[in-house]
């Protein structure tokens, strides 16, 4: 395991020379998850080097462990026949007491590929990855693109570009066509923006400025604009 993540398997062929470690072929399935790489990184002063991750998943499941602190495989009530309903009830088990199906689910299909780049304790991160037919628990989503970037880790103070886009999405019961997100940072400051459109006439949109420091941080409401059919706020 890594973490709480299962480790289907594993297999990489590593070297190291002259302060840089070379992975020329690395494999694993973790978290349900098949990752592929090679590439180099530096290990000591003045040295660095750069990988390639892609991955690819037919389930997000195996990773619900780590996202939602519940196992990959668990029990929903209402899945349960009345057999096994009475058979729990003599172990002691109260089947009323399991979550329900909606409360645990997590689904989709993900793919996608991350470049790291620098040395340890210096890294730079390009991380790009899609899932299809998202599930998390009552809210849902067609297909999201997400795009990150990151530089300085494992420090949090370099700058950070984050990207997202989504279509077909449900949240907290209520259906948007398209939303994309998008976030900056500096130095743990930056601006941010969300745009969401219900359809062609509704559309929000709200941007704004973020400051990140050890116990939180803040928001700033720059601008929020909503438009119903000719209707502007």
């Amino acid at each position: 395991r890594v973490g709480p993540l299962r480790v289907a398997s594993g297999d990489a062929v590593v070297r190291v020379e002259r302060g840089v470690v070379t992975a020329d072929s690395l494999q694993a399935v973790v978290g349900g998850i098949t990752v592929y790489g090679d590439g180099t990184l530096g290990l000591a002063d003045g040295r660095f080097g750069t990988s390639r991750f892609d991955f690819a998943g037919e389930s997000l499941v195996g990773l619900r462990p780590l996202v939602m602190g519940v196992a990959d495989s668990v029990m929903v009530q209402d899945e349960l026949t009345d057999l096994a309903r009475d058979f729990l009830r003599l172990g002691g088990i109260d089947p009323d007491t399991l979550p329900f199906e909606a409360d645990v689910r997590m689904a989709g299909g993900i793919s996608g590929s991350a470049i790291v780049s620098g040395a340890l304790g210096d890294l730079d991160v390009d991380v790009t990855a899609r899932v299809v037919d998202g599930r998390y628990q009552q809210d849902a989503v067609d297909t999201i693109t997400v795009e990150l970037k990151g530089t300085g880790l494992p420090g949090v103070d370099g700058t950070w570009d984050l990207g997202a886009s989504a279509s077909g999405i449900l949240w907290r019961g209520l259906e948007f066509a398209h939303g994309e997100v998008s976030l900056n940072l500096f130095e743990r400051s930056g601006a941010g923006s969300i745009d969401f459109a219900r359809g062609p006439d509704e559309v929000y949109a709200a941007r704004g400025s973020i400051r990140i420091d050890s116990v939180g941080g803040a928001l700033g409401l720059t601008t929020a604009t909503a438009r119903i059919n000719e209707q502007v706020w």
